[in-house]
């Protein structure tokens, strides 16, 4: 433990809490990525500092605070926290898909009356299984999909952009948080074709990290072009930057009409 750090209230559970700081990122994981010592620091502290009441870490406190100043402005919540603005009424008619758990705020999206949560792979029958590449859910399903350090994962990230893109309804949004180092370019670590998988780069696994994804082969280390991906997918592209740390970034995406009437 690295001690007590007085913060913010918690944009998750909205309460004033002391966070936590902790090591996250192990030699193994630096090497593979080739950390130099200031991104290592930054994804540490990224991964690595929590709320002591609710347990979110910087990235989902961030993520969280991307998704209440969406809900203020689609639905009209006067909220400040996820845990507040999800069991208000106003926001009850939304329709959101999270595509594998968000971390410590899946327990606040769960209160959501609309909220298709689904786990790649699940067996529980309780938890739908849905593959980013292959969604089930018909057009125009969702008005917001979140997923959290999921994108890196899969096999094909233009494949999950379009399906993304499918299921939201004009207006929607996809807001949601990738392992992004700004100064590079992203690098492709393996390839998947039918089952035939081809490693670019050693394996690399987020190793405990991100929740339901622990031991999740990586696909993706996104860099500085990430965003003209995105672009060139069809996607308006908007980013919350974390001021004190570079590795601390929430992405906003709509869809171009224009795109989407020419997908039709």
């Amino acid at each position: 433990m690295l001690g007590l750090i007085r913060g913010e209230p918690c944009p998750s559970c909205g309460r004033p809490a002391l966070l936590r700081r902790k090591h996250a990122i192990d030699d193994a994981l630096s090497e593979a990525w080739a950390l130099d010592d200031a991104w290592r620091e930054r994804i540490e502290k990224r991964e690595g500092t929590h709320c002591t009441l609710c347990g979110a870490s910087w990235r989902a406190r961030h993520l969280a605070r991307a998704l209440v100043q969406y809900l203020q402005k689609t639905c009209g919540t006067t909220a400040t926290s996820l845990a507040h603005a999800c069991v208000d009424p106003r926001c009850a008619a939304l329709r959101v898909a999270e595509i594998n758990g968000a971390g410590r705020l899946h327990r606040y999206l769960t209160r959501l009356p609309h909220l298709a949560y689904s786990e790649f792979g699940s067996t529980n029958p309780r938890i739908r299984s849905e593959d980013l590449l292959n969604l089930s859910y018909p057009d125009n399903s969702f008005d917001l999909v979140i997923t959290s350090e999921t994108l890196e994962h899969v096999p094909n990230v233009d494949r999950a952009l379009s399906e993304i893109q499918r299921i939201l309804r004009p207006g929607g949004a996809h807001i949601f948080t990738v392992p992004i180092i700004y100064d590079r370019t992203t690098r492709q670590r393996a390839h998947l074709v039918g089952d035939s998988l081809t490693h670019n780069l050693p394996p690399s696994y987020h190793n405990g990290l991100n929740g339901p994804q622990a031991d999740m082969l990586v696909f993706y280390e996104f860099g500085a072009d990430f965003e003209e991906q995105l672009r060139a997918a069809g996607f308006k592209v908007a980013t919350i930057q974390d001021p004190n740390n570079l590795a601390v970034v929430t992405f906003i995406t709509t869809l171009d009409d224009f795109k989407r009437r020419s997908r039709c």
